[in-house]
């Protein structure tokens, strides 16, 4: 306290909180650098590696005659589900769905 009764403050010092700042800032970049090598190498690394090999087809393509004996076939068993429709004339589900919509002409 000072002698007139007031409490007495001090102010941060400018060059110490500038110091404390510029060390941390530095940090902060170091560890960017050490992140972005990492990227990096984890980059090369998938960039190197050989592509996935898909597993064969389960289905045929779907051709013109296959789309119009799946709207033949849907129009004489309207109670049949994609899913049979599908599997009578060996072709994907979403194949089957496409050509009842409209979206596979």
């Amino acid at each position: 306290m000072k002698p007139d009764g007031k409490a007495e403050f001090q102010m941060a010092g400018l060059p110490s909180t500038k110091a404390k700042q510029r060390l941390w800032v530095e940090g902060v970049l170091a560890r960017l650098d050490a992140v972005r090598e990492d990227l990096l190498i984890l980059y090369r690394e998938l960039h190197n590696r050989r592509p996935v090999t898909r597993a064969p087809r389960a289905a045929s393509t779907l051709t013109p005659a296959k789309r119009a004996a799946v709207r033949k076939t849907h129009s004489a068993h309207p109670h049949l589900t994609q899913q049979q429709i599908a599997n009578r004339h060996d072709l994907n589900i979403g194949r089957v769905s496409e050509t009842l919509a409209g979206k596979r002409t």
